[in-house]
């Protein structure tokens, strides 16, 4: 990596899901989820340079390009940005692996891989400029300036100033809340038809769901689908949102799930495997049961 810049090459391609870090502007993650299938976090602030098996480039924009998955790249180049950000690698990542799964690689390429996971050395001596400081005549002291040409404002007729401590102080000072996300519309399918439910935080769904007894009151909810031939597990997925992100987690269901994404190839859950799901995915339980992520107006 140079400067800000990260260059990774792969032998055989694999499929890059990309998802906008909403938290972290500057930063770049990259997770080895599967044997074909890089997932790839990225803050607004980051732009990246794909390139496929088959020549064509995509350059993608953190800031406005969210949930993308692309196929066959055999190249990802971090383009250089105006501000110096960090790589964040995963511990569970294998950027060795992930770069030589066709057998035969170099050992000078291996090391290449790895020298982009270490981290660069930014504590450069520092020069003391104490006995080159020319003395400076002290500032003119401006809050007495200030004062002397602020006038007094008198406080209206039968209006007192709150008193320190009381309630009007506090809420003046108080920080702020956090938002919640928004909630997230779902579209579930199953022998009885289609209905619309509401994702408000954490939502479990299968043929009998149970929450777990340290659930939040009142942020947790349960979905119950139809499953004829009993495939659908009794609790088999979770949905929840994390900074304006849906994921879904399979709860070691039986038959697990089956990611299928706009555009890609489709993917299986691991169980208690979680993954952010873009909008216009499919999430297939079996046995008819299919749940749909439509796009957020």
């Amino acid at each position: 990596m140079v400067g800000n810049r990260l260059s990774l090459t792969w032998l055989a391609p694999v499929a890059i899901s990309v998802t906008t870090d909403r938290l972290h502007h500057d930063d770049l993650a990259l997770h080895d989820q599967a044997g074909t299938l890089v997932h790839c976090l990225i803050g607004r602030n980051v732009s990246l340079h794909l390139q496929t098996a088959g020549g064509t480039s995509w350059t993608i924009d953190g800031a406005v390009s969210p949930n993308v998955v692309v196929e066959d790249v055999i190249a990802l180049d971090r383009l250089p940005g105006e501000r110096p950000s960090t790589v964040d690698l995963e511990a569970d990542a294998d950027l060795t692996v992930v770069a030589s799964r066709a057998s035969g690689r170099s050992e000078a390429a291996a090391a290449r891989a790895r020298a982009t996971t270490e981290p660069l050395d930014i504590t450069a001596p520092r020069r003391s400029l104490a006995a080159q400081a020319t003395p400076i005549a002290p500032a003119p002291d401006l809050d007495a300036t200030i004062a002397k040409a602020t006038p007094t404002i008198p406080m209206p007729p039968g209006l007192l100033p709150a008193p320190a401590g009381s309630a009007a102080t506090a809420l003046a000072t108080a920080p702020p809340v956090a938002a919640r996300p928004a909630a997230r519309p779902i579209l579930v399918r199953d022998i009885a038809g289609e209905a619309k439910h509401t994702v408000a935080d954490t939502l479990y769904i299968g043929r009998a769901p149970v929450m777990p007894p340290d659930a939040p009151t009142g942020r947790t909810a349960a979905l119950m689908v139809i499953s004829p031939s009993d495939i659908v597990s009794s609790t088999h997925l979770r949905l929840r949102l994390s900074h304006d992100q849906l994921l879904v987690l399979d709860t070691r269901s039986t038959n697990g799930t089956r990611i299928v994404p706009p555009a890609g190839r489709p993917y299986r859950l691991g169980p208690n495997e979680e993954l952010p799901v873009a909008a216009g995915t499919r999430l297939e339980l079996g046995d008819g049961v299919v749940i749909f992520v439509p796009e957020v107006k």
